[in-house]
């Protein structure tokens, strides 16, 4: 090398020298101009950014460290001035916060102290954004970087800081589900749900209950009932909100007989609930034509069963007009049994004749007062109408069977006019 080659290297590498000390010095002012009892953020923000700028300190271990010290204070700040300095303050505080503990501790040894004053509020300021952010439909992905930023810098909080501030990781789980809720996510929503699930303190029925839903949608009814049986186990204290679901869910499948089971154990659990006595009542209904393994008809079992249960209803709940309905169609139904076996047993006409008036009349009266009631309309009030009609029939009641029909043709005449 001669010697103006030598010369042009060893200026090149001065140049370089005093390029690289002019950066250093002002992430040095950086550090003093935060650090003072006035803090001058504008020049501080200018000065990092040219650090930031600078391929020389880009990646300096602290470089990073008061980028996010400055834009955490941006972010934070109460000043309106100060705030719209960036509008993008928590990205860049959370990205600097992340890159700076990707050093080594012996790296940081030189702002690993005052990192304990800033890391905090750093974290304060994504989950802020987050929150805000979560409300809004289509900012998933958004509101997931902030929380990766959290997560990120929650992970060196030894001195358990954001516990203090009741930030922990199922709040940021619950935020992040509700914006994969909003955003129709299932997937997402499905792997935040069992986050929190797994969680040891987190006891919330409504994420095992959710999930259930999920997999039912799915008609995946075994995973489902798997999540409910994990739910009583963990939070016993919501058995009943987790047996409701278990029964919605059998309701959805048509599972008649574990049906049955369902309502057993609730009742068990709330002997004085009139809806588990009616639901238990319209599920006996259901089954009353099948046969049991004894040989005994069905129907004789499931009529006495439905006809105790919604009486039982009836009588935790007076108001309960469906349960009276039902206990009068389950009447009807057994009168109408009944009366069949007149032809079977042709010896025994008379018995099954009178016995089948009397449960007639006995539906006929619960009918009646339906009717009255006024709680029936359009084509339900038309249905109870023709039942009425029929039953004044089978008893022998012309009188009564000509003013039902009468009425019965009246309102299928308003019912047609109206388009019905």
């Amino acid at each position: 090398m001669n010697r103006i080659t030598a010369g042009l290297f060893l200026t090149l590498c001065l140049l370089n020298v005093q390029t690289l000390n002019a950066q250093v010095n002002k992430i040095k002012a950086v550090r003093n101009l935060m650090s003072s009892q006035e803090v001058n953020i504008t020049t501080a923000k200018y000065n990092i950014d040219l650090a930031y700028e600078n391929a020389q300190t880009s990646n300096n271990v602290d470089m990073w460290f008061w980028r996010a010290v400055v834009y955490s204070f941006i972010g934070i700040s109460n000043d309106t001035a100060i705030c719209n300095m960036d509008p993008n303050a928590a990205r860049k505080a959370g990205e600097s916060f992340t890159k700076y503990y990707q050093f080594s501790e012996e790296e940081r040894s030189n702002t690993i102290d005052e990192a304990k004053n800033y890391y905090l509020t750093g974290g304060i300021i994504c989950f802020n954004k987050a929150l805000t952010l979560s409300n809004e439909k289509g900012k998933f992905a958004e509101v997931k970087e902030y929380m990766g930023y959290v997560e990120n810098i929650m992970k060196i909080d030894g001195d358990g800081l954001f516990v203090a501030q009741n930030l922990t990781s199922a709040k940021l789980n619950i935020i992040l589900l509700q914006s994969a809720q909003k955003d129709s996510l299932a997937e997402d929503e499905i792997f935040y749900l069992k986050q929190l699930i797994a969680a040891p303190k987190y006891f919330n029925a409504y994420v095992f209950i959710r999930l259930s839903d999920i997999y039912s949608q799915k008609k995946e009814y075994d995973k489902s009932l798997e999540i409910l049986g994990k739910g009583k186990e963990k939070i016993p204290a919501n058995t009943s909100d987790f047996l409701n679901a278990e029964i919605t869910l059998e309701m959805e499948r048509n599972n008649i007989e574990s049906l049955i089971t369902k309502f057993n154990e609730g009742i068990a659990q709330d002997p004085e609930n009139a809806i588990y006595y009616y639901n238990r009542g319209t599920t006996y209904s259901m089954l009353k034509n099948k046969e049991i393994e004894d040989k005994v008809e069905k129907s004789k079992y499931y009529f006495s069963q439905g006809l105790k249960d919604f009486r039982k209803a009836l009588e935790l709940d007076p108001s309960n007009q469906d349960a009276s309905f039902n206990e009068a169609s389950l009447l009807v139904d057994s009168a109408n049994y009944v009366y069949r076996l007149k032809s079977k047993y042709p010896d025994k006409n008379d018995y099954y004749e009178k016995l089948s008036k009397d449960i007639y009349k006995q539906a006929f009266d619960k009918l009646e007062m339906i009717r009255q009631s006024g709680t029936k309309k359009d084509n339900e009030l038309i249905e109870l109408l023709k039942t009425l009609r029929s039953i004044c029939a089978k008893i022998g009641d012309e009188e009564g069977r000509k003013k039902y029909n009468d009425l019965y043709k009246e309102e299928d005449s308003k019912s047609q006019s109206n388009g019905n």
